[in-house]
């Protein structure tokens, strides 16, 4: 006996673009002979969940390096996250960046009212900001926070209610995915001395749409949130390890401590959670992978109780998962 998923979305294709990455949730259907052609998928459009479906607590002293992104914006985007600030503190929710932090989006939460996109445009290295009004980001209780950017047009959401729509000053740029030179923190931004402008506060879940001009924030990750886990910050354990160097000429012992930093992840919980590839617990409801190959043949690679995959009709595929 084995799970199937399969079958073609449910909603308008005006809601699922041809040449876009869909992120489609689907009921399994039990199948003991042949299998049934149909299901039930809500399509959205494909995104990074950069927390790995976690909430986390930031104390204003360190923040959080999301370990893989590789999709670059386009010229039509979302970020969405849930953000509780602590009052009379400001900070960065997220910045991708430089290592030396010289930014390419970000968001700042501040405390007087405003919270400021700092982006650049391409073919240029100046910072420019869009300025959005609101009376109290930074009041203690949680916010859902929507940024649609739409070629020029950038639209802040806080709460389902449009604050402001800025005209920028260019297409957005984006370095890239992961790597030495193209960092994306939640948090903080990167800076030559390891960071500055950090939020204190928690963060219960952000998300990156790199295709997709969102207008009303996701039901999916509003369900998400009310269910995620609660994950402690990576943390650094010192394991000193000592070494004796014996000198004949003259006799001299010298001692020699080496310190060797590791980096602990929370457990993951054996019953809703699963350990991604990148080491992450990620929620059983929401896991995700992007099949690889024209007929998805990696399914031995599909963590157990995965209930939904990304599809792309522009590479004619149809992805199946079985378990």
């Amino acid at each position: 006996m084995r799970l199937r998923l399969a079958g073609l979305c449910s909603h308008n294709r005006t809601h699922c673009p041809d040449r876009a990455i869909w992120h489609c949730l689907l009921l399994p259907l039990l199948q003991a002979t042949a299998p049934t052609a149909t299901s039930d998928r809500v399509c959205e459009a494909g995104y990074l969940d950069a927390l790995t479906s976690c909430a986390y607590h930031f104390d204003g002293a360190g923040g959080f390096l999301v370990p893989t992104h590789d999709a670059p914006v386009t010229t039509s985007f979302s970020i969405a996250l849930v953000a509780k600030q602590s009052p009379g503190t400001s900070g960065y929710l997220f910045a991708k960046s430089t290592a030396a932090g010289s930014r390419f989006y970000s968001l700042f939460a501040g405390n007087t009212a405003q919270t400021t996109f700092v982006y650049r445009t391409i073919n240029s290295t100046a910072l420019r900001t869009a300025v959005f009004p609101f009376s109290a980001l930074d009041d203690g209780t949680e916010h859902s926070l929507l940024l649609s950017v739409q070629g020029l047009a950038a639209t802040l959401y806080v709460d389902g209610v449009r604050t402001r729509t800025v005209t920028l000053a260019g297409l957005v740029d984006d370095c890239g995915g992961a790597a030495m030179d193209c960092q994306l923190w939640v948090g903080q931004r990167a800076s030559e001395d390891g960071g500055s402008s950090f939020f204190t506060g928690s963060i219960s879940g952000l998300r990156i749409y790199e295709a997709a001009a969102l207008e009303v924030f996701p039901p999916s990750l509003t369900a998400a949130v009310a269910v995620v886990s609660t994950c402690d910050l990576p943390t650094t354990t010192a394991a000193p390890t000592t070494t004796t160097t014996t000198i004949s000429a003259p006799s001299t012992t010298t001692t020699t401590t080496t310190t060797t930093t590791t980096t602990t992840r929370p457990p993951c919980d054996p019953v809703t959670q699963f350990r991604d590839n990148n080491g992450a617990c990620q929620s059983v409801s929401v896991c995700t992978r992007l099949c690889t190959g024209k007929a998805c043949p990696d399914f031995q690679l599909c963590p157990d109780h995965c209930h939904e995959c990304f599809v792309s009709s522009a590479f004619g595929r149809d992805a199946t998962i079985r378990s």
